[in-house]
């Protein structure tokens, strides 16, 4: 078993914007307090959280794109914030947006381009690639045709061009019918039993429950628990219960469904 991704007590501080204007003393905020999380090869881990819990703060620190203001993040040994950790890393973030006059084709052959990749082997997996998330026989058909959903599944597509080890994904089925979360589920599964490590945010918690093998739940910046699925949804329990009950025992401030009569 490898570690893919060590995330080793990180923290992220912003200063609060016009916290120093007219003579105040500055103001910061801890977006990430202290996460430390490891995600081995052959392993789907589920970020959990509510909105602005620090989950696509964490991924971006991961993904290189901002910095920590303290800790360390290595990707199979490799600091992240060396661009040569990323080489076996892949990313859709939660809206996959693409230039609308480029084919799906076009789109594959740009961002493998820039990844390094050369355009014959761009070339022949594009058609695998794309039936792999039932866009076949699209790579000629301009993005600007394509759905919301057909444009989250080819951004799915082009994170898997290089065939990476692990996998990032924030977000992943926004936007996605049941077909399309479907799809996405059986993706990752069928990339898990091919050794490749899968990290991901969602929202979707009966999609988490379906196929990851451990979570973590982020709540007002910390990692408030961490642990197997399978311990979470015993004796009839969702997860989407459990993570309810949870953040009403961490902070009985965070919001409640409302009781209807």
């Amino acid at each position: 078993m490898t570690v893919a991704l060590d995330i080793k007590n990180v923290t992220k501080i912003y200063e609060k914007p016009g916290s120093s204007t007219f003579g105040f003393a500055k103001r910061f905020v801890k977006v990430v307090d202290g996460v430390s999380l490891a995600i081995n090869d052959s392993e789907i881990y589920g970020f959990l959280g509510l909105n602005g819990a620090g989950k696509t703060t964490t991924i971006k620190m991961v993904l290189g794109l901002i910095q920590p203001t303290s800790g360390a993040v290595d990707i199979f040994g490799k600091d992240a914030r060396e661009p040569a950790s990323r080489a076996c890393l892949g990313f859709a973030p939660e809206r996959s947006s693409f230039y609308d006059y480029l084919t799906a084709g076009e789109v594959l052959e740009t961002l493998g381009g820039l990844s390094g990749m050369d355009q014959k082997t761009i070339r022949a997996k594009t058609p695998e690639l794309l039936e792999l998330v039932a866009l076949e026989g699209e790579d000629r058909t301009l993005v600007k045709n394509f759905s919301k959903g057909m444009q989250q599944r080819l951004g799915i597509a082009q994170s898997l061009l290089a065939d990476p080890a692990l996998l990032i994904f924030d977000e992943p089925t926004t936007g996605l019918d049941p077909f399309g979360r479907k799809i996405f589920k059986d993706l990752m599964v069928r990339l898990k039993g091919q050794g490749k490590a899968i990290f991901f945010s969602s929202h979707q918690l009966m999609d988490v429950q379906e196929i990851c093998d451990r979570v973590g739940v982020i709540h007002r910046g910390k990692l408030v628990h961490e642990g197997p699925v399978a311990e979470l949804v015993r004796e009839g329990r969702t997860v989407e219960k459990w993570f309810i009950e949870l953040l009403g025992q961490v902070d009985p401030g965070a919001k409640k469904p409302i009781q209807l009569d």
